[in-house]
This record gives C-alpha cells, structure tokens and sequence, in this order.
C-alpha cells in the first residue's frame, strides 16, 4: 500500500508559533516527515539567526519589506524567491507574508539566534532558565483547576502547551490561543513567552 498524501488548508492548522522570524503558521512540520517543512510567516521585525543543516526557501506572497541574507540587503514583494543554504544568517522587517520550504525539515535545535557581535548568542532571547516552565505550569493549573493541561519541553527551554477548558468554549482557535497567551502574560510577564505553541480546545469541542 502506498503512502497516504496530507492535505490541509492553512486556515484550519492548529500549530500558529511566534518564532524568530514572526507569526508563523506550521502547515506541515518535522513531527509530518522529516524531508521539508512547509510554514506560512508574517514578518516585521524578525530577529537574525541561521539554521546549521536545513536549507530555507523563501516565497513572498503578500506585503513587502526587507531581507538581510549574508552580506546582501533585498527589498521583497509577492514574487521574490530566495534560497537560504545553512550557516546563512538572515532576518526580514517590514510587514510581508511568505511561504518558507526547509530541506530538511526544521526543528527547534537547528534554530541558531546571531546576537549583536554576529556571534552564536549564547543567553539569547528565547532561550529561558529550567524555573521557568515550572511556573507557567503553576499559572495554568491555577488557571484552568480541574482542568486539562499539559506541557511539552522545547529547545531552549521553551515549552509547547495543550489547554482544554469550558473557559475556552464558544472561541475561534485564534482567539482561543490568544486568551491562553494573555493569561499568561498577565501572571507571568516576559516569562510568558517562552511558551512557543498554544493548542487549545472547549470542552464543547469533545462531546
């Protein structure tokens, strides 16, 4: 028997992470198969970073702005296709959307953020203490008591979340993220973000 196609339309995917680059909406990930990654990414003010193995490919579809890519500065528009080989740092700002393919698939680990020097930054933003997904397991629970939570550990330190709540009833899968996000960020300040992926799901949803 041959292998089964995934179709999905990006309206109706779960996984919506705030990554280096911006929103980014994981159509299909490394968790799919592990030969590309397919994500939609809306971009202002990405910070510079490179990956050590996976080879990025980038396809402006909305919006316009800049790219810095190695030593060369690109202005980008719905069209502009640019292929990032590892070892590349690159980041964008302005405001455009773009369809990004990674050969291999991409994961957290290959993720390096380049600090001010144009070092690999050690201590860089979204890289958090062992402490910190201890008390945003607190706040959920106190959050959401008697309720489904669960918490899966990321790179750096950052944590993936599964909330299922009455709470979230009635609320669009954005909007259900977004009143996950800013409970936490009213509990836990900065701290808050190191949660990278929100699913969450009414208990409506379950019946």
């Amino acid at each position: 028997m041959s292998a089964q196609p995934l179709i999905r339309h990006v309206d109706e995917v779960d996984t919506v992470v705030h990554s280096a680059c911006g929103k980014s909406v994981r159509v299909f990930t490394y968790r799919d198969t592990d030969a590309a990654n397919l994500h939609v990414t809306s971009i202002h003010d990405a910070k510079l970073h490179y990956h050590e193995r996976c080879t990025e490919y980038y396809y402006i579809v909305a919006g316009a702005g800049t790219m810095e890519v190695g030593d060369q500065t690109v202005d980008v528009r719905p069209g502009t296709a640019i292929l990032i080989p590892p070892g590349c740092p690159h980041r964008g700002w302005g405001g455009f959307t773009t369809i990004v393919f990674g050969v291999p698939a991409w994961d957290e680990a290959d993720e390096v953020i380049v600090g001010e020097d144009g070092q690999r930054a050690a201590s860089a933003p979204g890289f958090y203490p062992s402490t910190v997904s201890a008390r945003i397991e607190a706040a959920l629970r106190e959050a959401f008591p008697q309720e489904t939570v669960e918490l899966r550990k990321s790179y750096g330190g950052r944590v993936h979340v599964l909330v299922v709540s009455r709470k979230l009833n009635g609320r669009s899968e954005p909007a259900r993220q977004q009143y996950v996000r800013d409970m936490l960020r009213a509990r836990l300040g900065p701290d808050a973000d190191a949660v990278t992926l929100v699913i969450g799901y009414g208990t409506d949803e379950l019946k």
